[in-house]
């Protein structure tokens, strides 16, 4: 009984402790900053949140993948810049909701060249930045990605795992937060 109940509160501090995430924005430093915007109907391109990340290559080369994310209108845009500027980076990316996981994004949405992996991801080609663009109607609850290399095959993550770019969180003030794990 005493276990059960241990179990219950540490499920209760999880689903609290994802609720605040999905609140709010981490900045270079990963610590959390709210992001408002004060109205749906926002005129030009407005940045919401930029996030940085350093990654190592095998052959020690440190490299940093940046992202910003803005909304241009009623379009959300997700601006990935290669770690390793000129060289041939994929994105392997997806729609991704916290039931779900992810899962592949429409045609419609998908970069020039990219090409489908599977029912949950697709990769996109890129040597200095990439931006992936999707309608505010139409936006996942998140996009997810990591970072491909292909000579030598390397993969990068962000600091706990997959990239996590909120598109819609619980609180709709808090689009484009830089949320790290689920």
């Amino acid at each position: 009984m005493r276990w059960a109940l241990v179990w219950r509160l540490r499920v209760f501090a999880r689903v609290i402790f994802d609720v605040i995430r999905s609140l709010c924005v981490l900045d270079g430093a990963n610590k959390c900053s709210y992001v408002h915007i004060a109205n749906a109907q926002v005129v030009g391109r407005v940045v919401i949140d930029e996030f940085s990340h350093e990654v190592t290559a095998k052959d020690g080369t440190k490299g940093k993948a940046t992202v910003v994310v803005a909304r241009d209108g009623k379009m959300l845009e997700c601006t990935v810049t290669n770690p390793f500027p000129g060289e041939k980076m994929w994105l392997h990316w997806g729609f991704a909701d916290r039931s779900r996981g992810w899962y592949s994004p429409p045609e419609k949405y998908l970069p020039a060249d990219t090409k489908k992996i599977d029912d949950k991801a697709c990769q996109s080609p890129f040597t200095n930045t990439l931006q992936l663009t999707v309608s505010e109607d139409d936006a996942p609850e998140a996009i997810a990605f990591v970072l491909k290399k292909d000579s030598p095959e390397e993969w990068y993550s962000g600091p706990t795992g997959d990239f996590w770019i909120a598109f819609k969180p619980a609180d709709p003030n808090a689009v484009g937060g830089l949320i790290q794990h689920r």
